[in-house]
């Protein structure tokens, strides 16, 4: 099988532009001042003080009101309350964060509040009265979680000492429940935060999407023109597989049941993880492509069988992806071998995009699991 010179390079752009947008996180800063009783520290922002919550007090009840009891603080993000809040037999599972602050700290420019996640639908409060919320049927859902918040908040509705927002935070998900960090400073400041963080989520995303799209239609083109080229098939369906596993970043609304489609967008991250190895069996030529594809997708059965299993125990998820690791780490090594035996500039850049997507997608995982928190 051979594939040109410019096939290959094209190939190799289009991976080095995956794995250079589409998989970059957030982090809140590392905190270097220490936290006041409500849970937030001042930094300096261009226009004055920002104040980043670090902490927030939460109580898990599905009431319609703040809660009168039950608030404990509560470092941020924490998305883990999904399990906590079944066990408290809060339902639909739901919990109610809490964060306090002092209006005079932030100076008399107009103030703003940035979000950096809810997840999943939530209605939020300022002083007691509905500010926002997140959707306005309660019986339609919405990814209410991938889309940063930015909120302007209204001089007539603050107070001259403490102010309290209040957020309601309502799961559609079968595995997450929980917040992220917020702040609160000068419409500036956290205009500016915000513009950063929304391009990387939910721009970025869809710039990739289509340009992935328009690369997988034409590799079913050169397919249907050259079919023994098997290499221009797998390409078509990691690029099927990555939309479908993208559309979470951008999606506003469900395209059908919430369930069904977080267990389809959480099995194909291991079905990714087989047609992007596959493909590079093909790639890199390596011996035995079609053993080697085979065994690939049995993995890829056995680590969705798995995932359901552990789904199904009520217990974390986490192992099943893990053991993708020995064979990402084995494909690796042929993959470099492949490219010590027939040394090319395209090959070596290749290995290094698909090293860079692995990277990327254990920062993924870290980040989803909460790892390290």
């Amino acid at each position: 099988m051979r594939i040109d010179r410019k096939i290959r390079l094209a190939l190799v752009v289009l991976f080095i532009l995956l794995c250079g947008l589409v998989f970059i996180g957030t982090r809140p800063p590392a905190a270097d001042q220490p936290l006041t009783p409500d849970g937030y520290q001042v930094t300096a922002g261009q226009d004055g003080p920002v104040l980043a919550f670090r902490a927030a007090a939460l109580s898990l009840s599905s009431a319609a009101t703040s809660p009168a009891t039950g608030w404990r603080m509560h470092a941020l993000p924490v998305l883990d309350l999904l399990k906590a809040a079944q066990a408290a037999r809060v339902d639909p599972p739901t919990v109610w964060a809490r964060f306090r602050f002092d209006r005079g700290r932030l100076g008399p420019r107009p103030i703003a509040l940035y979000g950096t996640l809810f997840r999943d639908d939530f209605i939020l409060y300022l002083n007691g009265a509905e500010l926002y919320r997140s959707r306005g049927d309660r019986r339609e859902p919405s990814f209410a979680w991938n889309q940063p918040l930015f909120l302007w908040l209204p001089p007539a509705m603050l107070r001259p000492g403490v102010n309290e927002i209040t957020v309601r935070i309502e799961t559609v998900s079968p595995q997450r429940l929980g917040i992220g960090p917020v702040r609160i400073g000068s419409d500036r400041d956290i205009r500016s935060a915000f513009n950063g963080d929304y391009f990387f989520s939910r721009i970025a995303p869809q710039i990739i999407s289509g340009y992935v799209l328009i690369l997988t239609i034409g590799a079913l083109f050169f397919w249907l023109k050259r079919p023994r080229d098997r290499i221009f098939i797998w390409l078509s369906l990691v690029g099927l597989i990555f939309l479908l596993r993208n559309l979470l970043y951008f999606a506003v609304e469900p395209p059908f049941a919430p369930h069904t489609f977080w267990v389809l967008v959480t099995d194909s991250s291991f079905v990714l993880h087989a047609f992007l190895f596959a493909f590079a069996a093909c790639y890199f030529d390596l011996p035995r492509q079609r053993t080697l594809q085979i065994l690939l997708i049995v993995c890829c059965i056995g680590f969705v069988a798995l995932r359901h299993t552990l789904n199904a125990l009520g217990v974390s998820e986490l192992p099943a992806f893990l053991l993708t690791t020995p064979v990402t780490f084995t494909m690796l090594v042929l993959m470099f071998r492949a490219c010590r035996r027939r040394s090319a500039f395209h090959t070596w850049l290749m290995l290094a995009a698909i090293i860079g997507i692995v990277l990327f997608a254990y920062h993924d995982l870290v980040l989803a699991f909460d790892i390290g928190h």
